[in-house]
């Protein structure tokens, strides 16, 4: 019995194990899929979320003024890590390379009190200052495993003297190893790299390190030739026990320059001595482990803050207004979602514009058309006339036919002269479909006056062919005027070959224009369609994760 409940144990135990080892493999996908399918449920408030990430950006103030951009991801400055690798285009993320620095790096304020003695105003009469009580304090070397204290009647929290202290120290092992590597004895700097300038194990550094200076003795001696001197010695100092923790924040500040800076920003190694060391005791670094945190910094924060640097607002005016983030979003899908409207108007009145110049075409081509079947007549009538004999066939009725004739072929050379082949140029197009308008009607106006007139030539054709041999003798008749019949046949001639110029008129390079702005116009619609989807997908996230 007692078998048999210990072999049941052993089962159900086995079955716990192996569904806590399910559940751990599950882990990793399930945080794959959590950024698509949850909301950004982050602990802190998003007002505090964007604070910590402005943090970071105060951090690296001086070096973001100078980051250049990539020209073409700026239209995209506003839109996240999540969107942009939504749409495959994580090429034209602005922050790609900044974002993992200001995104899995928290950068913490230390709050630290101001120095009560205001002869020690900065950092340079604070080192002074220590220095000075340093000197002192060497100066006893009797005392063992001698502490880095200052006095606290002279400064307001003992901590930051302490920190500073270290600070101090830190810089100053820290360059005598990078200066002169391993060939100085009196150093050592546990676990730095000299190659890539990188402390290994911070731990082992601030327990490990050392660097040794010659010192006097307290004591006066005296010497065989009566001379009074200090004896010198050659002392050890280390970073105490309660100083690890501020050396291992140093460390963290100075590797964090070293290596990820300096890819970036291309930071030298002085800079990460000297310009980083400005943050020690003020600030600390930490590696973010939070998903949440991480995700909502690179797809919502970041770009809001960095995209917004530009409006003389303060970051903590950003933070706790986070709202506006959403409305820059909205004006922004709206100017586009203008422009998109605009370049349609544009395209659509283009191709209005080429059928208005297919349009054009044929109607000069009919002109052309009918001019070629009216001018048989007409043709006929100028030669008949030239072939004429005699002079007085016409009677008063046909002698007006003929003057008729002339007075339409002037009126036809006179609307032609004066007419310009059309160019669709104007304000709207509207006004460029009533100018077809107009030439159609002006057209049909030529080709009613032509057919007048081969209506006409037609008759006096007909009369000329049945009369030519006839001699009137109506002492009434008029003769008619050869030289004027064939100015009037130049005219007519003048008026066939400007109808058959402007219906052999050529629109392919008007064409060929207007089809290059429409296929440029059609890309950047399609530009802005992606922009308005994209705007709208970090709209929706926004609204996913309650901003409103």
């Amino acid at each position: 019995m007692k078998n048999v409940i210990l072999t049941k144990f052993f089962l159900y135990l086995f079955e716990f194990l192996f569904c806590l080892n399910k559940i751990y493999s599950c882990k990793n996908a399930l945080e794959d899929i959590f950024h698509k399918n949850n909301l950004l449920n982050v602990n802190d408030s998003l007002t505090n979320l964007c604070l910590k990430v402005s943090n970071g950006l105060i951090y690296y103030e001086d070096l973001l003024k100078n980051y250049k951009y990539d020209n073409n991801c700026l239209k995209y400055n506003k839109i996240g890590n999540y969107v942009l690798e939504k749409h495959n285009m994580n090429n034209y993320n602005c922050y790609k390379e900044i974002q993992k620095l200001l995104c899995k790096i928290n950068y913490i304020n230390i709050e630290n009190k101001i120095i009560k003695d205001k002869n020690i105003s900065n950092e340079n009469s604070m080192k002074e200052y220590i220095d000075g009580n340093d000197s002192k304090t060497n100066m006893n070397i009797s005392e063992e495993n001698e502490k880095h204290n200052i006095d606290e009647d002279d400064i307001y929290n003992s901590k930051i003297k302490k920190c500073y202290k270290t600070k101090f120290f830190f810089i100053s092992l820290i360059k005598r190893c990078i200066e002169k590597g391993d060939r100085d004895p009196l150093v050592h700097c546990a676990s730095l790299n000299f190659e890539k300038k990188i402390i290994l194990d911070a731990k082992l550094f601030c327990e490990s390190s050392y660097e040794r200076k010659s010192i006097e003795e307290n004591e006066i001696r005296k010497s065989i030739y009566n001379d009074f001197y200090r004896k010198a010695l050659i002392k050890t100092f280390n970073f105490k026990k309660e100083e690890i923790k501020n050396c291992i924040d140093m460390v963290n500040i100075f590797n964090n320059c070293s290596i990820v800076e300096q890819n970036i920003f291309n930071t030298t190694i002085d800079s990460c001595i000297l310009e980083r060391s400005k943050h020690f005791c003020h600030k600390k670094i930490e590696e973010m482990h939070n998903k949440n945190y991480i995700y909502t910094c690179s797809d919502i924060i970041l770009p809001y803050l960095l995209s917004s640097k530009d409006e003389n607002k303060s970051y903590d005016y950003l933070c706790n207004n986070i709202n506006i983030y959403l409305n820059i979003l909205k004006e922004k899908k709206n100017f586009y979602l203008i422009e998109k409207r605009k370049l349609e108007k544009n395209t659509k009145n283009i191709k209005i514009t080429l059928k208005l110049y297919k349009m054009i075409e044929r109607i000069f081509q009919l002109l052309k058309v009918e001019t070629q079947k009216d001018s048989l007549e007409i043709d006929n009538l100028f030669y008949n006339l030239e072939k004429l004999k005699n002079k007085r066939i016409f009677t008063e009725e046909y002698f007006l036919m003929l003057n008729k004739v002339y007075e339409q072929l002037e009126e036809l050379e006179d609307i032609l002269v004066k007419f310009d082949y059309p160019i669709l140029n104007k304000n709207s197009i509207e006004e460029n479909i009533s100018l077809v308008k107009e030439i159609k009607a002006c057209v049909d106006i030529l080709i009613k006056i032509q057919k007048e007139v081969s209506t006409t030539s037609k008759l006096i054709n007909e009369y000329i062919n049945k009369k030519k041999n006839d001699k009137l003798k109506d002492k009434h008749i008029n003769e008619l005027n050869f030289d004027e019949m064939r100015k009037l046949k130049k005219k007519y001639d003048n008026i066939k070959n400007l109808i058959e110029n402007y219906a052999d008129k050529n629109n392919n390079s008007i064409f060929e224009y207007q089809k290059s702005y429409e296929k440029d116009f059609i890309g950047d619609i399609q530009n802005f369609s992606d922009l308005i989807e994209i705007y709208t997908d970090q709209i929706s996230l926004l609204i996913k994760n309650n901003i409103v």
